[in-house]
Formats: C-alpha cells, structure tokens, sequence
C-alpha cells in the first residue's frame, strides 16, 4: 500500500482522483479543508515565504504519523507548495518519497507563481540527485484538445492527416496487427518505435502509440495529432 499527500489545489485534486483506488492511502492538505483522517486544513498565508517560514499547524504530525513504506507527493507551485519541504521533513525518516511535481501552463506562470515554480523545480530535483528524494516526476500539463486524426501508411510510414493541425503538440498511434503477424514478426515493436521517432516534427512533441491485435489479413494504422491552439481555416 502507498500513501498519496497531496498539497495545494492542484494536489488534492489528483489525490482526489487516486482515491477511488484501494491500494491508496490518501491525504489532503490545503488552505481551508476540514481536519479529518485525510485532510488537513492550513491558514491562508500570502505568499510562499511566509507558509515556508511560518510553524506548521498542531495536529500535522498526528495527520501524518500513519504514512506507509512509501509516499508520492503531489503539488504545484501555488502559494501553498511553500509548505513542501517542511512536509517533507516531518515523514523523510518514515517512507521512500516519490515527489510529483506539476508544472502549469506557461501562461499561468507570472510573478510569484513563477519564481516559485523555478524554485521548486530545481530544489525538487536537486533533493532526488542527492539521495533525499527516492524520485521526482516531472509533469507539465498542456491542453492539447483541439485533434484530428488520419492514416498512416505502415509500408512508407507516411501520415495523411484529415486536417493538417498548425503546431501539433502530442500525436498518438494506432496499430491494429494481423494476429499472426504480430506473434511471429520479431522486428515488429522495433521497426514501430523508430517509425515514430522519424515522425516527431519538433523538440516539443510529445508521441504515444498502442499495437492491436487484430483479424485482418494487412496491418493498419491510425494516427491522431493534437494542439494548443487555436486553429485557423485555409483561405
């Protein structure tokens, strides 16, 4: 079993979504919660400075006295992720700490959100190269849900696409394989996986595929791009 903390609104969120899974042992913190089993609630404080620097409230260490052998830690860089590492702190003797960092939207990113952000992405990782941190995960959320989608042809690994998105930020594939195929062709996974590699048509892009089994007599694949922006229609 593994106890998930989430801190500050985009924490809790995710720990929320964890919650519906057994083998999680969940706890919230954040400005206003109740203080119950899973949740404990902090004092509104202005800036990160002053949650680093102000004692953490009675009742933390109880709150977190039953943590497991292991712990993945969720926050963000909002005022309250100023708590981290006093967080961190009071449990690094008890569990193996995973930390999941989650980084916002660039356009999010101003003033003091923004130099918190630089702080902690750099502090977090400097923790797990140093040994304190068994991991850091990195996640940097964009909104790419404007898609299309088209084929691919799997014999010269050329896309065409039903709508030619500007700037696509993630692209996913679909391969649906002849079942004989895929349990006799040794090169398959490998001939897929440089295939994909050849397609990424910036530093930026982000690719996903999956492999079917299928009845057909031909393999057939699939592909689906997605975008940040706004697209705009050919004049």
């Amino acid at each position: 079993m593994q106890t998930v903390i989430g801190l500050g609104k985009a924490g809790c969120s995710i720990a929320n979504h964890l919650s519906k899974y057994p083998q999680y042992q969940i706890k919230k913190i954040d400005v206003g919660l109740k203080k119950t089993k899973s949740t404990f609630g902090l004092k509104h404080q202005d800036s990160p400075e002053l949650y680093e620097s102000t004692t953490l409230p009675k009742g933390i260490n109880n709150f977190l006295e039953g943590v497991m052998s292991e712990t993945l830690f969720i926050t963000s860089c909002g005022a309250v992720s100023g708590a981290s590492l006093k967080i961190l702190q009071k449990i690094h003797t008890k569990t193996k700490i995973r930390v999941m960092y989650i980084i916002p939207q660039k356009d999010d990113l101003t003033g003091q959100k923004l130099l918190q952000n630089r702080l902690l992405f750099n502090v977090f990782q400097e923790y797990a190269r140093s040994g304190l941190l068994e991991r850091v995960f990195l996640v940097d959320i964009n909104t790419a849900r404007v898609s299309t989608f088209g084929l691919l042809n799997p014999e010269n690994n050329q896309e065409k696409m039903f709508f030619e998105l500007d700037i696509p930020r993630e692209k996913s594939y679909y391969y649906g394989v002849p079942k004989k195929q895929l349990e006799e062709d040794p090169n398959l996974m490998e001939v897929i996986r440089q295939n994909l590699k050849s397609n990424i048509e910036h530093d930026k892009m982000k690719t996903t595929y999956s492999v079917h089994s299928t009845d057909y007599n031909e393999l057939i694949a699939y592909c689906e791009k997605s975008s940040t922006l706004i697209q705009q229609l050919a004049v």
